[in-house]
């Protein structure tokens, strides 16, 4: 989600503090025992694959289904949110969900 985020939303106090968060969060995992570093290491390269490839997602949805000249990628400070983009962020929303439960069934299948 933070990788999809931050090609998403291109501003710059946000990609500090949503990073920042990030590393926090995940500092805390391995100093509260819960993980081991690798763990963080795998789920860090595994969300940013699936970050990537639902940005990539988002952009083809969002080609196909908005209006010319309403797809919204990245945003930008000018841009207004208008209906048929809302509608392409909650369809790129349940992709994300979709995606994100498949790849963990089948990462359980192979275990």
């Amino acid at each position: 989600m933070l990788v999809f985020s931050l090609l998403l939303f291109r501003y710059r106090w946000y990609t500090l503090f949503i990073l920042f968060w990030a590393a926090l969060n995940s500092y805390s995992r391995i100093y509260m025992g819960v993980h081991y570093p690798g763990d963080i290491l795998g789920g860090l390269i595994l969300g940013s694959l699936i970050g990537w490839f639902v940005y990539w997602l988002y952009k083809k949805v969002s080609a196909r289904f908005s209006p010319a000249g309403e797809a919204i990628y990245p945003l930008s400070k000018n841009q207004d949110f208008s209906v048929a983009s809302v509608q392409t962020i909650i369809i790129t929303g349940i992709l994300t969900i979709v995606v994100a439960y498949i790849s963990s069934v089948l990462l359980l299948d192979l275990m």
